[in-house]
């Protein structure tokens, strides 16, 4: 189940640009994801209980991607490279709404598998943000 939630650095990357959502579960100040969840609201960054500490809001993969979405613009897909009807290699290609051309330069971003593709395709996502914020 830990698969599902992105990894505690970007967690905290996305934390520093804003990211407040709830989520079912967080790291803690060991950097571990806490395996039970969190009944109820959830758990968010701006709460008090962690937002003194080194506790930080586990966002799962489909909520980072949605919050990327709707706040920043940026639709993003995994493109499969073919070869012979095989799946090669997956390649994450990032647009900003609107813009019929990708941000990212795809050919040099390919992965041997899906999963890899996703955490490359955040890891980029947060590279872009923070680049738009710097020319905001």
């Amino acid at each position: 189940m830990k698969n599902l939630f992105i990894p505690y650095d970007l967690a905290l990357a996305m934390k520093e640009l804003g990211f407040d959502e709830s989520c079912f579960t967080l790291f803690d100040q060991n950097k571990d994801l806490c395996m039970h969840l969190i009944k109820g609201k959830g758990i968010k960054n701006s709460q008090k209980r962690i937002g003194d500490s080194n506790w930080i809001a586990a966002p799962l993969y489909q909520q980072a991607f949605k919050w990327f979405r709707e706040k920043y613009d940026l639709s993003f897909y995994i493109f499969q490279c073919y070869h012979k009807g095989v799946v090669m290699d997956y390649h994450p290609v990032i647009h900003l709404k609107g813009e019929e051309e990708p941000i990212n330069d795809t050919l040099l971003d390919e992965h041997p598998t899906y999963e890899e593709a996703e955490l490359a395709c955040i890891i980029k996502l947060i590279e872009i943000v923070k680049t738009l914020k710097i020319e905001d």
